[in-house]
C-alpha cells in the first residue's frame, strides 16, 4: 500500500511542480483523473467506504442466507476491478502521462499482476466461503487475462477460487448471460460491484436521467441485495456523456462541466 501511494505521489509532485512545461502541454487526455485518483489512493474516506461496503455485505449475506428458501445452493456474484482489486496505479499512470484508456495499455498493466486488494475484500470472500456460499467472479476482464488475474489474487492471499468460477469477458461487456448461467444452478443471494451493470440490466439506459430513476425505483435493493463500491474514476455512467464523432473527450468533459456549472 505504502509503495503504491509513493509511486503516485512522487509522480504527481513532479507533474504539478513543473508548472511551466505543463502549461504548454496541449494534451489533456487523462487529466480528469488527477483528483479522482488522489481521492481513491490517499483519502481515509475511500478506505472507510470500502470497509463499510464489505461490513454491510456481511450483514446482507447473513440476512439473505437465512431468508432464502430456494432449494438451490447459495452463491454470491462479485465484480473484480475496483470491487476487489484496486487498479489505481494504472489510472495514475494514465493521468500523469496524459493518456486515455486503451485495451493495449490495460493488457500491459494486467500482465504485471500488480493490483492491490480493496480494504475488507479478502475478509469478506473468506467469510462467504466459511458460510458455505459459492463465490463467482463476473468481470469484464478478457478471458485471456484469466491466469494473470488468478495469480494477482493469489499473491494478495485471496481465498482460492476454482478457475471455472471466473466468468470473464469473451465477446460482450453485458454481464446478463453470465449471471443467468450461474443462476440456473445457484440461488444468488448477493451482488457486489462498482457499476450498476454488475447487478442488473435494469440500469442499462443511462441516457434516461443517467439511470437515476431506475436506482430510485429499486432503492430497497441497495444495501440488501446490491452492494456498491465507490469508484469515481470510470464506469458505464460515462457512456451518454460523449459524442463518438465529436471533439476529443477531454474537450467534451470541459464543455460538460461548464454547461452543468451554468445550470
Amino acid at each position: 500500500m505504502k509503495q503504491r501511494l509513493i509511486v503516485f505521489c512522487i509522480a504527481a509532485a513532479t507533474l504539478f511542480s513543473c508548472q511551466k512545461p505543463c502549461q504548454h502541454n496541449e494534451n489533456h487526455a487523462g487529466d480528469y483523473l488527477h483528483q479522482a485518483v488522489l481521492w481513491y489512493q490517499l483519502s481515509g474516506e475511500m478506505q472507510a467506504c470500502s470497509h463499510q461496503a464489505f461490513n454491510l455485505a456481511r450483514t446482507a449475506l447473513e440476512v439473505n442466507l437465512a431468508a432464502d428458501t430456494c432449494s438451490l445452493p447459495k452463491a454470491i456474484i462479485l465484480d473484480i476491478d475496483e470491487t476487489l482489486l484496486d487498479n489505481s496505479p494504472f489510472m495514475a499512470e494514465m493521468s500523469i502521462n496524459h493518456r486515455e484508456f486503451s485495451p493495449e495499455l490495460w493488457e500491459e498493466w494486467s500482465k504485471k499482476e500488480a493490483a492491490t486488494a480493496l480494504p475488507g475484500a479478502i475478509g469478506f470472500i473468506q467469510y462467504a466461503i466459511d458460510k458455505g456460499v459459492e463465490v463467482f467472479y463476473v468481470s469484464n476482464r478478457m478471458t485471456g487475462e484469466l491466469q494473470w488475474t488468478i495469480n494477482n489474487m493469489r499473491k494478495l492471499k485471496f481465498p482460492e477460487i476454482q478457475a471455472e468460477n471466473y466468468f470473464l469477458k469473451s465477446t460482450t461487456s453485458d454481464k446478463k448471460m453470465r449471471r443467468d448461467s450461474i443462476s440456473q444452478h445457484y440461488s444468488v443471494i448477493l451482488f457486489v460491484g462498482d457499476n450498476l451493470g454488475d447487478f442488473s440490466n435494469d440500469f442499462d439506459n443511462r441516457s434516461s436521467n443517467f439511470a437515476k430513476d431506475a436506482v430510485d425505483s429499486l432503492s430497497d435493493l441497495f444495501g440488501t441485495r446490491y452492494i456498491i463500491i465507490p469508484n469515481p474514476t470510470y464506469g458505464s455512467w460515462e457512456k451518454p456523456l460523449y459524442e463518438k464523432d465529436g471533439p476529443p473527450k477531454h474537450e467534451q468533459r470541459r464543455s460538460l462541466m461548464i454547461a452543468y456549472d451554468n445550470l
